[in-house]
């Protein structure tokens, strides 16, 4: 590439990243721990529990307890290294696969209410209602429907989501139509 559109490319770098709100960039990760990242990704002085805050990361709360443990949701170590929050409403892993790795359920309608799991995350959430966001992911082997489970989520939370929402267009995301 000539040294000419190398400056191009860069200024249309700078142009794209004026468009990003940092505001509207939030970042989660589980796996953020690993030794041989001290001093290349993060400062060699830095205490190993201030690793993600340092880079506004979420520790993502996971909750994959198994079906019949749900009152343990909500409680334990549960950080908040950010000023977003990340839920992953993952469920038993026990209830997806067969022990000779066959998925053992059809997913799509509700198999396991998890109802005190929902009521301690919801409980959880509105202690930590001055989050600068809150995001959520429900998996399918979590009650059985990703879909409903969001749903029900969000009515303990008091949010109503609409069944027929459009997402915004890709080129929204940064703020225009992609004119510019």
């Amino acid at each position: 590439m000539a040294p000419q559109e190398d400056l191009a490319a860069i200024g249309g770098l700078t142009v794209l990243r004026a468009k990003i709100s940092p505001n509207r960039i939030f970042v989660g990760t589980c796996a953020w721990s690993f030794d041989d990242w001290r001093g290349v990704f993060y400062p060699h002085a830095l205490p190993r529990n201030r690793w993600l805050e340092d880079h506004g990361a979420a520790w993502v709360w996971a909750d994959n307890f198994a079906l019949g443990d749900e009152k343990h949701a909500g409680f334990g170590c549960l950080p908040v290294t950010a000023r977003h929050l990340y839920l992953r409403l993952l469920g038993d892993f026990r209830t997806k696969y067969a022990p000779d790795g066959k998925e053992t359920h059809r997913y799509g309608r509700m198999l396991w209410p998890r109802e005190t799991a929902l009521q301690h995350w919801a409980v959880k959430l509105r202690h930590h209602a001055d989050a600068a966001a809150i995001y959520l992911f429900a998996n399918n082997h979590y009650e059985g429907t990703g879909i409903e489970t969001a749903r029900r989520m969000a009515g303990k939370l008091g949010v109503s989501l609409s069944a027929a929402t459009t997402p915004p267009g890709q080129l929204d995301l940064f703020g225009s139509s992609g004119a510019g």
